[in-house]
């Protein structure tokens, strides 16, 4: 594949981002192709987080779950990590792609891009 270019595709190193649902409020995000998405459920409370839309168009039923989660303090309050690549042997697209996702009454979004800059003091640390 080669060496990636500054802020090109793939990322050099692929992070790890955590979504927090709290008060059955998600956060919304903005990562990079390459990069992997953990749901963190910090509510008791089971979600299961569904795909509605993808850049303004809505997603015909039957729409994908993105994740799966049980109540805080439980095996299964934290997702697998999800990975958002782009096809192999294709370039990523220059827009990012905008992702709607969420619960019937809590919806969030997530955008994938070419590159993110870096947050200041660094990623967090993985969380339980």
């Amino acid at each position: 594949m080669g060496k990636p270019k500054k802020g090109g595709y793939p990322p050099p190193q692929p992070s790890t981002r955590y979504v927090e649902i709290a008060n059955a409020k998600i956060e919304n995000m903005t990562i990079a192709w390459g990069d992997y998405v953990v749901w963190v459920n910090k509510d008791n409370a089971e979600y299961t987080l569904v795909l509605s839309e993808v850049n303004g168009n809505p997603v015909h039923a039957p729409a994908p779950v993105w994740a799966t989660l049980t109540a805080v303090n439980t095996d299964g309050a934290n997702s697998s990590p999800r990975e958002f690549a782009w096809p192999t042997g294709q370039p990523p697209p220059k827009d990012p792609y905008v992702y709607i996702y969420g619960l019937p009454n809590a919806k969030a979004t997530l955008t994938v891009q070419i590159s993110v800059t870096k947050i200041s003091g660094g990623l967090p640390e993985e969380r339980t």
